[in-house]
């Protein structure tokens, strides 16, 4: 074991801990039992240590790195306590009543179809068991302090909606500001006439007759089939929505625009569009040549440099382009796929015009919202499309292969990562560089950062000159702030372990053995910071960095743990502690692994930042109407918007004849002469699986209808779980 490295086993004290939290996390091992020996001996790592039940304060100085407060108003430390710790710190489930049942049900129900018949009942009856039992212990509340704290935080928000909390553009900060400062540096931002323009109408509707009239050219020609025109038909979409994040490391504090395109007219146009673009880029990239390098992130960046070796008159550089997607031109986008059409045409069967017409389409569509004003955007790739990404690229490579023929000198090595630019050119012809590609087009234009003390920072590595090799160390931006996911969130234990590993991966993959100390040393500490266990750091570290240094063990052992992993299908359940571990373990012996996502988290803290999307506009919800008369209700989903399904039930009661749809809505109304209240309509679930969606709506109906009517529509997939609802 290299020295710098510190054994698990020995007794390891700090003077520095207590600067960070009120109490430390208390650190023991735990009695091994004859039932999970053989599980924690395999993973010892994860074995042995507790969550103090007294949740640790933050320090003053590390609150100050993780939550910058950009208001003049008070907030109290306990509404800062909770703030800094980021939007997807989970928040212990303390209620049975918010423990998601039915999300589980519907997740486990939605994958039976991989399963033999005569294993459906056995998973099922597992499932009842193991929920039921947990159902009915004893709920302990653990970390009081934090649910108070949490509490006071919500008071807080409902007291001050002046007052609206943001992810930083980077560094994984949180930033208080007021609204009005927040609305006044967006409407700077786009007050910018080159690139926007406030309209007066909503043209979802037109964007809409548009999409569905290409998908309907494309049909007839046999271009796509009956089951893709169908999923890409446009229902129902609704405007982009807009929001800003702060970029805290720039002078004046400047906002970011970031646009979301879920569930706008072109969204699945611009994904179906982006698959077949994408297929053909990345055949094209085989193509690179030697001294044009593809990288997908810095470990590839590490391993493509390593054994360069740099010429003496050759410096290193990095450029970057300005604003890249409002600053694209249409024109450079249509010529870059009409040259691909050779290649790009083995990926579809549509023909050149109607594509090139749905590209022009999706490139257009760039209307948005923010403040209840809309704006459309003049010049560039639509914000948030899921199509900008790929054009840009297409864009950014013509240029590329532009330049490097126009360029009368060598350029020895030259990589991109989406925007920013790495390339090791003649020490005397930097500039010349530079002028070359801010010649390719007057809107795509490009800053140049030169290696200074024989070092220049590119993603995540830094690049040290030693003689003619590269040596490497990890890099941290200076809007670092330190903070990961927290030991004390409600997440799987496994997902923190990762969060280690995947820190030590870092700091020793992406460096030179002689880092190694300092990246280890600052990998402890910020986990210290948040909330982990120093010793069980001090093991992850040992155990990782005996794998990674070691490619043979690092690769035989997780490889054929991945292999069998990956021959299962996994499904994805919201994370209830205990509960979450039971089912996995139980289920084990069958074709699907689980995973877990966390549902209990901060984010209904960061938001008023966006605007609402109103009610009526929803799309794929299960709902429920109630009778203003009696005790019935009406369950149903749809995955159109809500509006559109309440004012068809709302005519078929008031207009018979003309909207004749029955179901037990109206049989009931017409049967007793009731009428229902669909002003109150209530949104039980929002699920855009279609299935999952369905086998909600079952397991709500199987929850309520028993209760109220005693008719209920009994469904054998469902009704196992009945007890689970009604005990």
């Amino acid at each position: 074991m290299p020295p710098y490295i510190c054994n698990y086993n020995e007794n390891y004290t700090t003077c520095t801990e207590s600067q960070y939290y009120n109490q430390s996390p208390r650190v023991h091992r735990n009695r091994w039992n004859r039932n999970n020996r053989s599980r924690n001996q395999s993973r010892p790592f994860e074995s042995g240590y507790s969550l103090d039940p007294h949740f640790p304060c933050v320090s003053r100085e590390i609150r100050e790195k993780w939550l910058i407060n950009l208001t003049e108003e008070y907030i109290p430390d306990d509404v800062l306590d909770v703030a800094c710790l980021g939007k997807k710190f989970g928040v212990p489930i303390i209620r049975k009543k918010d423990i998601p049942v039915s999300n589980i049900i519907a997740s486990i129900e939605s994958n039976m179809n991989i399963i033999e018949k005569d294993q459906r009942n056995a998973i099922r009856s597992i499932c009842v068991d193991v929920i039921s039992n947990f159902l009915r212990q004893r709920v302990t509340p653990r970390f009081p302090q934090l649910l108070e704290k949490v509490k006071a935080a919500k008071i807080f928000k409902i007291s001050h909606p002046d007052i609206i909390f943001l992810k930083a553009d980077k560094g994984n900060v949180t930033v208080a500001v007021n609204k009005k400062f927040y609305v006044s540096k967006m409407s700077e931002l786009l007050g910018d006439s080159f690139t926007y323009r406030i309209i007066r109408s909503d043209p979802t509707l037109d964007i809409q007759k548009k999409v569905n009239k290409l998908l309907v050219k494309w049909y007839k020609n046999n271009f796509i089939n009956d089951a893709e025109k169908s999923r890409l038909w446009s229902r129902n979409g609704h405007i982009a929505l807009s929001y800003g994040q702060p970029k805290i490391h720039k002078k004046n504090i400047p906002f970011r625009m970031i646009v979301s395109f879920i569930g706008t007219p072109t969204y699945r146009l611009a994904k179906y569009i982006q698959r077949i673009l994408t297929d053909c880029i990345k055949e094209e990239i085989k193509s690179f040549t030697s001294n044009k390098v593809s990288i997908t992130n810095s470990l590839s960046l590490v391993k493509k440099i390593r054994s360069l070796h740099l010429p003496e008159d050759f410096a290193m550089i990095s450029m970057d382009v300005i604003s890249l997607f409002t600053n694209i031109p249409l024109a450079l986008v249509i010529s870059g796929i009409k040259s691909r059409w050779k290649l790009l045409k083995k990926y579809t069967k549509i023909n050149q015009e109607l594509f090139i017409e749905a590209v022009i389409l999706c490139f257009n569509a760039s209307a948005f919202q923010f403040n209840g004003i809309k704006y459309q955007q003049v010049f560039g790739a639509a914000m948030g499309s899921p199509l900008s990404p790929i054009i840009a690229e297409i864009v950014l490579q013509d240029l590329e292969n532009f330049c490097m023929k126009k360029l009368d000198f060598p350029v020895y090595f030259y990589t991109r990562y989406v925007d920013d630019v790495l390339a090791f050119v003649p020490k005397d012809r930097i500039q010349s560089i530079l002028s070359c590609f801010n010649s390719y087009h007057k809107r795509l234009q490009f800053t140049l950062e030169r290696e200074e003390n024989c070092r220049i920072n590119f993603l995540e590595v830094t690049l040290i000159r030693n003689k003619r090799m590269i040596d490497f160390d990890w890099y941290r931006k200076p809007t670092s702030s330190g903070r990961y996911l927290n030991y004390y969130s409600h997440h799987p234990k496994g997902q923190k372990i990762c969060t280690i590993y995947n820190l030590i991966d870092r700091g020793l993959l992406l460096s030179n053995l002689e880092f190694h100390l300092k990246n280890l040393t600052y990998i402890q500490e910020s986990l210290v910071q948040n909330g982990y266990p120093r010793k069980l750091v001090l093991r992850a570290v040992s155990r990782r960095q005996a794998l990674v240094l070691n490619p043979k063990n690092y690769y035989s052992d997780d490889f054929r743990r991945h292999r069998r992993i990956n021959e299962h299908r996994w499904v994805t359940l919201p994370y209830v502690e205990g509960l979450s571990e039971t089912l996995q373990s139980n289920l084990q012996g069958f074709r699907f692994s689980l995973s877990f996502r966390n549902d209990s988290n901060l984010r209904w803290l960061f938001t008023g930042h966006k605007d609402k999307l109103p009610r009526e506009n929803q799309l794929n919800t299960v709902y429920k109407i109630s009778c203003l008369e009696c005790k019935f209700i009406f369950i149903e989903h749809t995955k159109r918007s809500l509006g559109d399904r309440i004012k068809e039930h709302y005519l078929s009661l008031r207009q018979p004849h003309n909207f004749p749809i029955s179901n037990r809505l109206t049989e009931h109304a017409f049967r007793y002469a009731h009428d229902f209240d669909f002003k109150g309509v209530e949104v039980l679930a929002v699920e855009s699986n279609y299935e999952k969606r369905e086998l909600l709506s079952l397991i709500y109906k199987e929850r309520y209808l028993p209760q109220i009517d005693g008719s209920g529509d009994r469904i054998s997939e469902v009704s196992i779980y009945s007890g689970l609802f009604n005990p």
